[in-house]
């Protein structure tokens, strides 16, 4: 048997009125940009201050532990060199760990690296020192026994 087709309606709102949407009109806001540009310019002027006075600390900071490992050098010119040679890493080591202690890490990382080459030739400059003294030491002791030794052969 054939089918009828049934046609169905919607009914539903409108929803155009007819009437095109107003085009939007551009508006550029110069204000912002300037706003930004200054917002920028400022922050430039914050990092270099910033990076100079990381620069100040860091330099003061190398200036002290150079001062402290000189004279941890002068110290230790004093005692054995043995002992010498074993003390200056300890000591040195926290020379420059007092000395970076303020310090940010970026600060700490250019003091490491600045406060190296000091902290290298300060421990040849003891060793070299303590193995001059050590041979002495064992020189003056060589002769005080060799001139025991000749005491005692001429006394027998």
């Amino acid at each position: 048997m054939a089918k009828i087709p049934t046609y169905t309606s919607r009914s539903s709102a409108i929803t155009t009125s007819g009437i095109n949407r107003a085009t939007g009109i551009p508006f550029r806001d110069f204000e912002s940009e300037a706003l930004i540009e200054t917002g920028k310019m400022i922050g430039g002027i914050a990092d270099q201050m910033l990076k100079a006075a990381e620069d100040e600390a860091v330099g003061q900071a190398k200036l002290n532990a150079t001062l402290k490992i000189n004279e941890l050098q002068m110290e230790l010119q004093t005692t054995d060199p043995m002992v010498a040679m074993s003390e200056y890493d300890t000591r040195a080591q926290a020379i420059m760990n007092e000395a970076s202690s303020g310090l940010s890490m970026d600060a700490a990382a250019r003091f490491k690296s600045d406060i190296t080459g000091t902290y290298a030739s300060g421990k040849i400059a003891v060793q070299k020192d303590s193995i001059r003294r050590g041979r002495e030491k064992l020189e003056a002791n060589l002769v005080t026994r060799m001139a025991g030794l000749a005491q005692s052969a001429r006394a027998g």
